[in-house]
């Protein structure tokens, strides 16, 4: 198996839902102090954005034009990212209306 498949295999389990459910429940539950969890929801928030992005073919279209890059594609790669990223951080990580 080759890395790049090694890769979009991990990619699609974060991705996927239950590996995704599994982490962000199990750091829910975790008895660390807010800091702790919140940075542990940014790193996770990231993970899951950058695997939706490579899913996409994104981000092996970046590597594959690494130095001929202009600052349009990587600024579009990073936005691809930051919109998964923020997109599952809002839908997993913040609470709804009532259950603050």
């Amino acid at each position: 198996m080759a890395w790049q498949e090694i890769v979009t295999l991990v990619a699609l389990l974060l991705v996927g839902g239950p590996l995704a459910s599994w982490l962000i429940q199990l750091l829910k539950r975790a008895g660390w102090p807010d800091g702790i969890k919140a940075l542990l929801a940014y790193v996770a928030s990231f993970a899951v954005g950058l695997a939706g992005a490579w899913l996409a073919g994104d981000i092996l279209g970046l590597v594959s034009s690494w130095g001929q890059l202009t600052a349009v594609e990587v600024i579009a790669a990073g936005t691809v990212v930051w919109t998964g990223a923020t997109a599952f951080f809002y839908a997993v990580w913040q609470p709804r209306q009532g259950q603050e």
